[in-house]
């Protein structure tokens, strides 16, 4: 009976063990991946033109897994995303160019990863890259 207890105990005693052995090891899903420190800087939005687009690309910024690009049609109403987030680092908009307030639009791109976004980029401006005769 004595011997019954002991192997009882050992046993409890391991299971104990092992449960702290697996809570310190961090668990985690297994994928290998780190998570981040922190929510990733702004990104460098640069643009340029095509036939009926706007071509928008970025450098990687480090920890981002995925970025917002966002627009201010007309200079007064406020950013909105454009669509989905986007996983690399370009994205291609097609635009009606007649609907286009070439004047006031602006654009701005967010950096995100699990922890959350930066601030947005410096907006970038179609009307920029236009030269005026």
């Amino acid at each position: 009976m004595q011997r019954s207890r002991r192997s009882r105990a050992l046993v409890a005693l391991v299971n104990v063990s092992l449960i702290a052995v697996a809570a310190s090891c961090g668990g985690g899903d297994g994928g290998g991946g780190s998570t981040p420190m922190a929510v990733p800087a702004s990104p460098h939005l640069m643009l340029a033109y095509g036939p009926k687009a706007l071509q928008f690309s970025w450098a990687p910024v480090p920890d981002a897994t995925t970025y917002k690009l966002f627009v201010n049609p007309d200079g007064a109403s406020g950013y909105s995303q454009t669509g989905d987030d986007i996983a690399g680092n370009s994205v291609l908009l097609e635009i009606s160019v007649a609907r286009l307030d070439w004047t006031n639009v602006t654009y701005a791109l967010e950096a995100c990863n699990s922890l959350g976004c930066s601030g947005m980029s410096s907006p970038a401006s179609p009307l920029s890259g236009i030269v005026s005769t």
